[in-house]
């Protein structure tokens, strides 16, 4: 192995890392909490790091405590002073003039049209409208881009902030909510130097590029060859730890394309039940890339647990689904396409680039070039206002997280339009029931926006919240208050039969089973008062009670349930008093960003 590689490609120790963020964020005031697990089998680690007194934060993984420790401080400066942590100030600071960073603008939809650069062309060339008149594309603009107008009542305006074009040496402005929706964290990246955190982002897009393309080519993929994976021998140890394991089969997988991409995959099949799981990972030297799919499948959980992420299904239903890939791109869990494991590779195993000799610098210089040459552009943002070095990269055509489709943009400018109304249910009726009910079903398959939790921003105990079912408790509910019985019934059934294969008690489950016999009954007698009558024959006194007390008024359905009946709730107060702290947080960031302006322009000397 090379200096390089034994050094991970860091520039200082994982220790002189977290160090100099430590030092940092004592600096700002801010503390933090480590929550670590246990050594993985493998003997790697993992931890959740966030911000003391709340729930925001990232996780970090390594082959040692240090390196996983360096990962959960780099991945928490990178969010940090990317502003994405979930956050959106209610108001601005009586000190600060922006919502993002001092070097935004406030654009028309007919400026940000008639900007000629690489994202815009990919906007409008996806939507068939290269040709259209500037009025056309603007009008389209607005009618879809309407986060900026609902977040900060910007009146057809939207907030752009600078990237810099190192294809066309030139800043260019992005609209920031836009640019968002496509590309969420994917590109947001930190490092001890420039260098080293911009080959990390690089490594981040491609590794999902190639995911994205397992789901869609649906490739039969070669086995990286014993011989080769001995070159690094720690990796070979985890890799031979695994296979010793009778009821499990294992593969390191070459998802390089005929060496173009440094992308491995590790795959675990838990024999017998149907079950695996897949990790990629990616890095321009192949040792790294083997080394982050194993920590990546061992991240917050066991590796035997990783292997029950996915379930072979040879009709591959919903394998090249949008939501599917993105569920793989954000929490590992996805249902890959069957042919992968096939033993007939459609390319045969090719080495990787060697660049064991090469900087980060050098490796970043090639990186980008490369990327170029092949057709895109590679646009940068320099966000180290805290003074360590964080980018976000957007390379448009290659990076996205999610399909170009309008309709994905309106389900995400719905879904910012009820949040309101299920922090407050009071304000819920007959009328926008239909928007909550078509935007929770839409987004009911994302593993990260299903949950009650990631619409209301203060913490409830929801209903059926514990087994993975408070979304469409809630949705149930809407049906009820405009009395669709019909509906309310089937959807009911479906949430009894996953409590039943959950640790959920018999009394709870009764009453559950309770509810949908009244729907069912409901949509044959139209009749609160006769449903009562028969189902006194089958309940006992406890549950008829509360079922007339819920369900008397369909109209007040929500109010009874969902609205606290005392305004003293600890998790409710505790969350509100979190959501203060992570306020102050973002303040902070704001008062660095006028401290310590950033310059885009500069970016250009990063790379000489």
């Amino acid at each position: 192995m090379s200096f390089e590689h034994k050094k991970h490609f860091k520039e200082v120790s994982p220790t002189e890392t977290v160090a100099k963020m430590k030092n940092i964020l004592a600096e700002l005031g801010i503390e933090t909490e480590e929550h670590w697990l246990k050594e993985s089998f493998l003997g790697t680690y993992s931890l959740r790091l966030t911000f003391k007194g709340t729930t925001i934060g990232t996780n970090g993984k390594g082959i040692s405590r240090e390196y996983a420790l360096a990962s959960a401080y780099g991945e928490l400066f990178e969010r940090y002073q990317n502003n994405l942590l979930g956050i959106i100030l209610s108001k601005k600071h009586n000190d600060i003039n922006f919502y993002e960073a001092p070097d935004e603008k406030i654009m028309s939809a007919e400026d940000i049209v008639s900007s000629d650069n690489s994202f815009i062309k990919l906007y409008f060339s996806n939507r068939s409208m290269n040709n259209k008149s500037i009025s056309e594309k603007a009008k389209e603009f607005k009618n879809t881009q309407k986060m900026d107008l609902l977040e900060h009542k910007l009146e057809d305006s939207f907030i752009v902030v600078p990237f810099y074009s190192m294809k066309d040496k030139k800043i260019i402005y992005l609209p920031r909510s836009t640019c968002r929706r496509f590309y969420g964290s994917n590109g947001m990246c930190a490092g001890n130097t420039p260098a080293e955190a911009l080959v990390q982002g690089l490594s981040e897009i491609i590794e999902r590029h190639v995911q994205k393309k397992l789901f869609l080519e649906k490739p039969i993929l070669p086995d990286i060859p014993e011989e080769y994976i001995k070159k690094y021998p720690y990796i070979y140890k985890m890799y031979e730890k695994l296979k010793e394991q009778k009821d499990y089969y294992v593969a390191i997988k070459d998802c390089s394309f005929g060496g173009k991409y440094p992308v491995t995959a590790l795959v675990i099949v838990e024999k017998n039940t149907g079950n695996y799981g897949i990790k990629l990972g990616c890095h321009p030297d192949y040792g790294v890339a083997m080394e982050r799919a194993f920590t990546e499948a061992t991240q917050g959980n066991d590796i035997f647990t990783y292997a029950q992420r996915s379930r072979i299904d040879f009709s591959n239903l919903d394998s090249s689904n949008s939501m599917n890939i993105y569920n793989s791109y954000k929490m590992g869990v996805g249902q890959y396409p069957y042919q992968l494991f096939g033993r007939k590779p459609t390319f045969e195993f090719v080495p990787v680039k060697d660049v064991t000799s090469m900087s980060n610098l050098e490796l970043l210089n090639y990186w980008v070039d490369d990327i170029i040459n092949d057709g895109y552009d590679v646009l940068i943002r320099d966000v180290s206002n805290l003074g360590f070095p964080s980018y976000y990269i957007v390379i448009p055509g290659l990076s996205e997280m999610w399909e170009d489709k309008d309709v994905i943009f309106r389900a995400y400018n719905t879904r910012f339009y009820i949040a309101p109304l299920v922090s407050k249910p009071t304000k819920i009726n007959k009328q926008n029931t239909k928007y909550i009910i078509a935007t929770m079903e839409f987004f009911m398959n994302s593993v990260l926006e299903n949950t009650m939790e990631s619409y209301c921003k203060f913490t409830k105990d929801w209903p059926c919240e514990k087994f993975g079912c408070d979304t469409k408790f809630f949705v149930v509910m809407c049906h009820v208050m405009n009395e669709e019985f019909d509906v309310a019934a089937k959807k009911m059934k479906y949430i009894i039969n996953i409590a039943e294969h959950c640790s959920v008690s018999k009394d709870q489950i009764n009453f559950y089973k309770c509810i949908h016999h009244y729907f069912v009954a409901m949509s044959q007698l139209h009749d609160h008062t006769k449903v009562l009558e028969y189902l006194e024959v089958f309940y006992n006194q406890d549950i008829c009670k509360k079922i007339d007390n819920i369900f008397c008024d369909p109209e007040k359905v929500m109010i009874k349930l969902f609205v606290p009946k005392s305004g003293n709730s600890p998790k409710l107060n505790a969350t509100k008093d979190a959501y203060k702290r992570c306020e102050e947080v973002l303040n902070k960031l704001h008062f660095a960003q006028i401290g310590n302006p950033i310059y885009q322009e500069n970016i250009c000397k990063l790379f000489a």
